[in-house]
C-alpha cells in the first residue's frame, strides 16, 4: 500500500479534450436562488454543515452539465441535485449519521420521488425537500420516464449499499470489478433521464428497441463520469477516509501515486474517444430523428461538462479554481485543499 502524506504531489498530464464544454451564462444567479432553497429544504445537522455544504458550490455542475437549460428546468435540476449532493455526503462523508439513520433517509427520498410517501414532514426535511424539488421535474415526464427514473436511483441506492460494505474488501477488487459497482453509485443511470428531461425528449421506446446500443453509449457516459470524478476527487476523498476511488485502489495495489494518476488519466481518453464514436455512429444510425440527435448533444455536454466542474469545484479543491481550472501541472495535495502549479509554455 502507498501511503500518501500532506503534501504530496504528482504530475497532471495534459488531458486530451475532444468534446464540445459551456458553462450556462446565467450559473450565478442559479447558485444564489439554489443556495436560498438549500437553506429552506435540506435537513442539515446544523448551521456550520450548512456552511460547509454550500461553501462547494455544487450547483455549477449543472451549470455546465446542462448549460442549454430555460429558467424553469434549469433551478429545478439545480434543486435536485443540490439534494442529491447533499444526500451522496450522508451516505459517504459524513460521520455524525448511523448505518440505520442513512437506510431511513434513503427510503424517504425514494418514497417521495415514487408518490408513495404517507406523510411529508414540514420542510427541511428530506422528504419534503426531494417531494418539491422532484414533483417539478416529474410532471414534465411521461409516467415511463418516471418509473425509469425513480427505478434507477433505487437501484443507486441499493448499490451504494454495496459499496459502503465493500469498502472492508476495496483493494481486492480489480479496475474491472471497481468500475461495475461504480457505474451504479455515481447515479448514471438517472441523470440520463433527466438529459432526456433537459432536452424535452422521451426514448423510452429506445431503450427496448436499440437496448444494446444505448447500453454502450450510457456505459461509456458513466465510465468517463467516473474516470474525471476520481481523479479530482482523489483529494478529498482519500483524506475524509473514502476509500472506493480508483487512485487508491491502485495504490493499494502497490503503484505510485504518479503511476495510479497516469493509468487513469488513460483510461479516460480512451474512454472519451471511445464515446465520441459511439456519439458519431448514433447520430449517422439515426439519420434525421430530432429528438435523438438533440438528446445526443445534450449527454456530449453532460460528459464534458462533468470534467470541466471536476477541474473547478471548491468540493474537490478548495476555493480558487473556479474561474481558473486546473489542467496538466503540479498537483500538491493537502487535507483541506489542492495546491496547483500550472505547466509553462505550449505543454499547458
Amino acid at each position: 500500500m502507498t501511503e500518501i502524506y500532506s503534501g504530496a504531489e504528482f504530475i497532471l498530464p495534459a488531458i486530451e479534450e475532444i468534446l464540445p464544454s459551456r458553462c450556462h451564462p446565467y450559473a450565478a444567479q442559479a447558485e444564489e436562488l439554489d443556495a436560498k432553497w438549500v437553506q429552506a429544504w435540506v435537513p442539515f445537522k446544523d448551521s456550520r454543515e450548512e456552511e460547509s455544504f454550500l461553501a462547494r458550490r455544487c450547483t455549477y455542475w449543472v451549470s455546465w452539465a446542462y448549460p442549454y437549460l430555460a429558467a424553469e428546468r434549469f433551478l429545478a435540476m439545480c434543486n435536485f441535485s443540490s439534494l442529491v449532493f447533499a444526500l451522496d455526503d450522508v451516505l459517504s462523508l459524513s460521520d455524525a449519521y448511523t448505518e440505520e439513520n442513512r437506510g431511513r433517509i434513503c427510503q424517504e427520498f425514494i418514497d417521495a420521488m415514487s408518490g408513495s410517501s404517507r406523510k411529508i414532514d414540514e420542510p427541511p426535511s428530506w422528504a419534503s425537500g426531494t417531494h418539491d424539488s422532484w414533483q417539478r421535474i416529474t410532471r414534465k415526464l411521461s409516467p415511463q420516464q418516471r418509473h425509469r427514473a425513480v427505478q434507477a436511483f433505487s437501484d443507486h441506492l441499493t448499490t451504494s449499499a454495496i459499496e459502503n460494505t465493500a469498502r472492508s474488501s476495496w483493494s481486492t477488487l480489480d479496475i474491472t470489478a471497481y468500475v461495475k459497482i461504480r457505474r451504479q453509485t455515481l447515479a448514471a443511470p438517472l441523470y440520463h433521464v433527466l438529459t432526456e428531461y433537459a432536452t424535452e425528449v422521451d426514448l423510452t421506446e429506445d431503450y427496448r428497441v436499440h437496448k444494446s446500443a444505448m447500453a454502450n453509449l450510457h456505459t461509456l457516459a458513466a465510465d468517463h463520469w467516473l474516470y474525471a470524478n476520481d481523479i479530482f476527487s482523489f483529494r478529498k476523498e482519500y483524506f475524509s477516509g473514502d476509500g472506493m476511488n480508483s487512485i487508491q485502489l491502485l495504490l493499494g495495489q502497490g503503484a505510485s501515486l504518479q503511476q495510479a494518476i497516469d493509468q487513469i488519466v488513460s483510461l479516460l481518453e480512451s474512454t472519451q474517444r471511445q464515446f465520441a464514436k459511439e456519439v458519431q455512429s448514433l447520430k449517422s444510425f439515426f439519420g434525421n430523428r430530432l429528438d435523438m440527435l438533440t438528446y445526443l448533444d445534450a449527454l456530449v455536454l453532460a460528459v464534458s461538462g462533468n470534467l470541466s466542474w471536476s477541474r473547478r469545484t471548491p468540493r474537490y479543491h478548495g476555493s480558487g479554481y473556479l474561474t481558473h481550472p486546473i489542467r496538466s501541472g503540479t498537483i500538491a495535495l493537502y487535507p483541506d485543499r489542492t495546491v496547483y502549479s500550472p505547466l509553462e509554455g505550449p505543454g499547458r
